[in-house]
């Protein structure tokens, strides 16, 4: 799905900025719309599904793309989604880069 570059451009910064919002999905999408898109939305249906859609795609696609933006409960949505099976992840355990990756995020 293709994501405006501008919409993915705001969401790195505010990633960035405010690592908070790395966690909070419905808080990021209302951030960037109040912050970038207060005077366009509401004007279309339309125009406002597509906007709110591809803040929510820059989301997760940020997200999975960038190791570095990942919010600290990162894992355990990939866990709770299916996205990650339970099972999956007990070899992950052993491996010494998975450490290093959960430290240096602090996820634990």
């Amino acid at each position: 799905m293709f994501v405006r570059k501008k919409i993915v451009e705001r969401v790195v910064k505010l990633f960035t900025e405010m690592p908070s919002y790395r966690d909070d999905r419905y808080g990021t999408i209302e951030y960037i719309c109040n912050t970038h898109y207060k005077e366009i939305y509401g004007k279309s249906i339309r125009t406002d599904f597509k906007l709110l859609s591809d803040i929510d795609r820059a989301f997760r696609q940020i997200q999975r793309q960038v190791p570095n933006l990942r919010g600290k409960n990162w894992i355990k949505r990939q866990i709770q989604s299916g996205e990650l099976a339970n099972g999956d992840y007990p070899e992950m355990y052993n491996d010494k880069k998975f450490f290093d990756i959960v430290e240096q995020l602090e996820l634990f």
